[in-house]
């Protein structure tokens, strides 16, 4: 009976980089809004990081309340994306990294399973991974990963450029 190494080799190895990176991008997007947010009230909390992360990749987080040591609560509010405006390019960078990460992967299984390759200890394995990388599809997903997650923080400099000023700006600055 044959083993499957060929499989676990493509999914631990091949398709974790990226998963990785896909869970990186979306990890920057909430760490930046969260770190504006904690630099404008001089706090730190994972609360808001949850808040963050529920607004930008379900364009919706319920109104969050979080109290500190001293007795001071910041209370998030219950906010959407607009559709319009500038959110949206965040909430589409995260959708559009993380479509383009899970559509490289399911191609690749794909590919792997019509080549029929089981064992990764043959050379075929080998060949199939080389050649992977060089298929049209595998460049352009990867391609759309790169120019959005570069794309990112030219869309942040001139959202805060345009739309913020005293605290905010100052803080949008500190953490770029």
């Amino acid at each position: 009976a044959k083993l499957p190494t060929a499989w676990a080799h493509l999914l631990l190895v091949e398709c974790f980089s990226i998963y990785l990176a896909d869970k990186s991008f979306h990890s920057l997007v909430v760490k930046v809004n969260a770190q504006v947010a904690m630099l404008e009230h001089s706090i730190d909390t994972g609360g808001i990081e949850s808040y963050y992360s529920n607004l930008y990749t379900w364009r919706h987080a319920c109104q969050t309340n979080i109290t500190f040591n001293s007795g001071q609560t910041l209370v998030l509010p219950e906010a959407w994306v607009r559709l319009q405006g500038v959110d949206i390019w965040w909430l589409l960078s995260v959708w559009t990294v993380r479509l383009a990460a899970y559509g490289l992967m399911i191609l690749m299984f794909i590919s792997l399973l019509r080549a029929r390759i089981w064992s990764a200890e043959k050379g075929e394995y080998l060949h199939f991974t080389w050649h992977t990388k060089r298929t049209w599809w595998y460049r352009r997903l990867v391609w759309v990963m790169i120019v959005v997650s570069f794309g990112l923080p030219v869309i942040w400099m001139v959202q805060t450029i345009i739309y913020t000023s005293g605290k905010e700006l100052q803080a949008n600055f500190e953490v770029l």
